[in-house]
């Protein structure tokens, strides 16, 4: 069966959606950049499923989380490009999440692990682990 898009890199895209859309963007309420969120989709998709993917375009991954979360925003912001962030945010909310974003940019995502426990229903558990953003010198705070 060939793949669309919706299915291509499903496991990452789960990953990304469980670690960074759900867990920071809508319950942490914090704000990221498309285009560290399509750093770390393309990581994801290395380290999981053994594919590289560098050519991977920000507009299929925007329209692919804008599809699942219609809850979360995306605006062009200049300087930053696209930042993206939760429907109920306030606006000083958003200012300071996307500059906190742009100084801690961090694509690891060794804090990422999957399990075969099924804690939520779904198969894949996402376990995240404590968030430490790197400096502007690319070190661990």
């Amino acid at each position: 069966m060939p793949r669309t898009e919706d299915t291509q890199y499903k496991q990452s895209f789960d990953l990304l959606c469980k670690a960074y859309i759900v867990k920071r963007i809508i319950h942490d309420r914090e704000v990221l950049t498309l285009t560290n969120l399509r750093s770390l989709f393309v990581k994801l998709v290395e380290r999981t499923e053994g594919l590289d993917v560098p050519n991977y375009r920000s507009h299929n991954l925007k329209n692919r989380l804008k599809a699942k979360f219609p809850e979360l925003v995306f605006k062009e912001n200049p300087g930053i490009g696209d930042i993206a962030y939760s429907s109920s945010l306030m606006a000083g909310d958003i200012v300071e999440g996307a500059v906190a974003d742009k100084e801690t940019t961090d694509t690891d995502t060794t804090d990422i692990e999957t399990d075969d426990t099924d804690l939520s229903g779904e198969e894949g558990v996402v376990s995240v682990l404590e968030h430490q953003p790197t400096s502007s010198n690319g070190r661990r705070s």
